[in-house]
């Protein structure tokens, strides 16, 4: 069995941003031949190891050779993709449209929908809901709702310090 000798094909160098580069200038008009355009893309895409730039430009034209009409031919797509369907904005609801879904939609289902979504039980619900009426039935915390309904923050602040001492 005999082996292939010396250094396998390819040098392991990934140079599509590169690649990519040159058929965008190339495509846009920024360039009118490769060499132009791999000498303007070889200012930006410059690799950080030692190199010579005749040997970069070289790697690059090997590659352009194989795969170049593949990178031109994607610089010549548009990005963006046009989706078949109604116009982008009857994908959401306008606004009587989600007042007449929230109107329509059942108060019972969404508490339970609600419930399961926290992890809560009605009865701890209902517990919390009762210590929640018993305090504001506390006539120290009805005095200070009252006196913050009219105006008197400072003295509400107050009430509320000494019921909570």
């Amino acid at each position: 069995m005999t082996s292939k000798r010396g250094r396998p094909k390819g040098d392991g160098q990934n140079d599509d941003r590169a690649l990519k580069a040159i058929a965008e200038k190339l495509v846009s008009g920024e360039a009118q031949a490769y060499d132009e355009a791999a000498a303007a893309v070889y200012l930006t895409h410059k690799p950080t190891q030692s190199h010579v730039t005749k040997t970069v430009k070289d790697r690059w034209r090997g590659k352009w050779k194989v795969r170049g009409e593949k990178y031109l031919e994607e610089a010549r797509t548009p990005i963006i993709r046009y989706v078949e369907g109604p116009p982008v904005d009857r994908l959401m609801m306008t606004g009587v449209e989600h007042l007449k879904h929230l109107r329509d939609a059942q108060p019972l289902q969404q508490f339970e929908k609600a419930l399961k979504a926290t992890g809560l039980t009605i009865g701890q619900v209902r517990a919390q809901h009762d210590a929640i009426i018993e305090t504001l039935r506390d006539p120290m915390v009805r005095s200070a709702l009252d006196r913050i309904q009219s105006g008197e923050i400072q003295a509400a602040l107050e009430a509320f310090r000494k019921y909570q001492a």
